[in-house]
């Protein structure tokens, strides 16, 4: 431990390319030449990764495989020696080459070992960007510098018997080069064993809360006093936790209470307040291997990126049951017709598509409109070009066993799960509306799991889809033999009073630029996802059976159930309805995620064919909506509302 504690603090002299070796580097390649260690660090990560390839192997053995483990990957706590290390005179190289292993090769821009908090965050699901991987690493694609998706400054925290180690990094897609890890510090003093030496356990967890605090406040001073650290002055914090003993249910508690107060901690005034999640992996012990493995068999799997190579016009969206007349448009050649290629590419973290959009990596996807609003705002070139859903309820879902009424204020006390940071502003608006505060209930981020975390416990409610998580948690409840009005919904439009449900109306967006300079290739796509959608709503059981079979993982019946729950909510002609954009603005700058002069970024130019006029009484429609869905939750089946048309 004493090795890491020195090699994590310590900040060593540039070398680049193409100066004179020094003479420690030359005493290296004399000694590796020599076939002996270059350095004591090599020698003993070595024998480290030398024992698990043995123990690998004889696993591998016992199970019948007779493969041999000849390349790994490493994960590690960022080191800022092998960071700034040369390629031919790196400590882990030397010791993959000690144990008999291949070295890691520099044909790209990829790092020679995965800083454990990139490796941890690939484990659950975050910073994964496999569209830039696939543009970076492919030969149909050439690779180019790309700084990733650098918005966010991750506080990482490993929690261990033997210590606890703790730093700052700026953390964009998770395989690029960490050179932005800052206050790296491992410390036995905080380790889980030292719980039986002090005074209480309470006094240990005390003390564990506030050296996470100290490490908030240098970081916080950080930013203020040195020059150019607006660099670091990140919106977005998130707290990562790992480690063997980081799954112990005191130190999960003192985590969220810290976690708290990090907003007001590194806030620079009232409308500069730090947006803070803290992420908990499902095995926190084995985060960081798992990451690893992660990243190799993204390096190893040929086929990883196959249907990118294949591209033309590249949309990216992760499939849902509603996610139909995309695929069905593939499926059935409808863009063939169009004359257009389209690739449909799944990110493993659908919360990165506006910023992937955004990036101009991909010209294409799909994202509720509150997020569209939201991502504009914040500079990312966006635009919606149609609808895919019109106002699918959405809401904070609970079971009756946990407490929770009809009365918002019995939130008060309750863990909240929410998908992505916007659930969170929401939720905490709403409770100033009812009198609370946001410290008045626990923020959990779920994802897309809020209804795992609810099954399992994690979290007492969460935000969701009346198509989608309500109708996962209704099968579970069927499968628990209790009735599936256990679940229950307090809907947001509800709650904020906003009158419609638009807020998370699902829309085809796509890159300002990629619209601007490609009309027509955005006017085939749309007529061939227009085509797909007629079909879907004139025969949805052929449609449905279509789908599944094009996409095998969607023939179950819990799928089947979502299509039909979303089915009345597809969109007939595609447009952007003005009246929920103009109602959403408001919402949003409500909420303070867009500035009283922002005007909406939406578009219909692009839709070629009449347009429905728009409700004459999207009041009563959304009543008669709640009659209907339940009708189907009860009774299956794919039913529509008849249209209500202003003359």
């Amino acid at each position: 431990m004493s090795l890491m504690q020195r090699l994590v603090r310590e900040r060593p002299m540039p070398t680049r390319p193409g100066r004179w070796p020094t003479a420690g580097q030359l005493w290296r390649f004399l000694k590796r030449s020599a076939g002996f260690a270059p350095t004591a660090e090599a020698a003993i990560l070595a024998e480290m990764v030398g024992a698990l390839r043995v123990a690998s192997d004889a696993a591998f053995d016992r199970g019948g495989w007779g493969a041999v483990v000849d390349t790994v990957a490493i994960a590690a706590p960022y080191v800022p020696a092998w960071a700034d290390s040369l390629p031919s005179d790196s400590v882990v190289n030397d010791a993959l080459v000690l144990a008999g292993l291949r070295p890691r090769t520099y044909e790209s821009s990829d790092p020679v070992y995965l800083v454990e908090t990139s490796a941890v965050l690939a484990d659950s699901g975050l910073r994964t960007c496999k569209l830039r991987w696939c543009a970076g690493h492919g030969p149909a694609v050439g690779g180019g510098e790309d700084g990733g998706l650098q918005s966010r400054i991750a506080f990482f925290i490993s929690f261990t018997n033997d210590s606890l180690y703790t730093s700052f990094q700026r953390d964009g897609c998770f395989y690029f080069p960490v050179y932005d890890n800052l206050f790296g510090v491992i410390d036995p003093e905080y380790g889980l064993d030292r719980k039986d030496v002090a005074a209480t356990p309470t006094d240990f967890w005390h003390a564990l809360r506030d050296q996470l605090l100290r490490r908030v406040s240098e970081y916080a001073e950080f930013k203020q006093v040195v020059e150019g650290a607006g660099y670091w002055d990140a919106y977005h914090i998130e707290i990562l936790v790992a480690g063997e003993a980081a799954g112990t249910q005191e130190f999960l508690d003192v985590v969220r209470q810290f976690a708290k107060t990090v907003p007001d901690r590194l806030s620079t005034g009232e409308n500069h307040k730090k947006s803070v999640d803290t992420v908990v992996p499902d095995n926190p012990a084995f985060a960081a291997a798992r990451g690893a493995a992660v990243w190799l068999g993204m390096s190893m799997d040929e086929s990883y990126c196959d249907e990118f190579y294949r591209s033309g016009e590249i949309v990216s969206q992760r499939a849902t049951p509603y996610h139909a007349p995309l695929f069905l448009a593939q499926a059935k050649g409808y863009f063939k017709d169009e004359g257009i290629k389209v690739a449909i590419l799944e990110p493993n973290d659908p919360s990165d598509v506006t910023e992937i959009i955004g990036s101009g990596k991909i010209d294409l996807g799909f994202k509720a409109m509150i997020h569209t609003l939201a991502a504009k705002a914040r500079g990312f070139p966006v635009v919606s070009v149609a609808s895919l859903l019109d106002e699918p309820f959405t809401g904070v879902l609970y079971l009756k066993s946990s407490g929770i009424t009809t009365d918002f204020r019995s939130l008060k006390g309750k863990r909240i799960g929410y998908v992505g940071e916007f659930g969170k502003i929401q939720i905490d608006e709403l409770t100033r509306h009812y009198g609370m505060t946001p410290d008045d209930y626990t923020a959990i981020r779920c994802g897309m799991d809020v209804s795992k975390a609810i099954i399992e416990g994690h979290v007492d409610a969460g935000i969701g889809l009346e198509n989608v998580q309500m109708v996962e948690l209704e099968a579970w409840l069927e499968s628990q033999g209790r009735p599936r009005s256990d679940v229950q919904m307090l809907r947001i439009d509800e709650l904020a009073e906003l009158g419609c449900c638009c807020f998370c109306s699902i829309l085809y967006i796509g890159h300002e630029k990629f619209v601007a300079e490609n009309p027509d290739k955005v006017r085939a796509f749309l007529r061939a996802v227009k085509r797909a959608t007629d079909y879907v709503l004139a025969t949805p059981e052929a449609a449905w059976r279509e789908y599944a079979d094009y996409k095998p993982a969607m023939a179950t019946e819990l799928n089947r159930k979502m299509f039909e729950r979303s089915f009345a909510y597809f969109s007939r002609d595609l447009k952007n309805v003005a009246r929920d954009w103009a109602k959403v603005t408001a919402y949003g700058k409500r909420l303070g995620v867009l500035d009283a002069a922002f005007k909406p970024n939406y578009t219909n130019e692009h839709l070629a064919w009449a347009l429905d006029a728009e409700s004459a009484d999207p009041t009563g429609d959304q009543k008669r909506m709640v009659v209907l869905q339940k009708e189907v939750a009860a009774n299956g089946g794919c039913r529509r509302l008849p249209q209500t048309v202003s003359v």
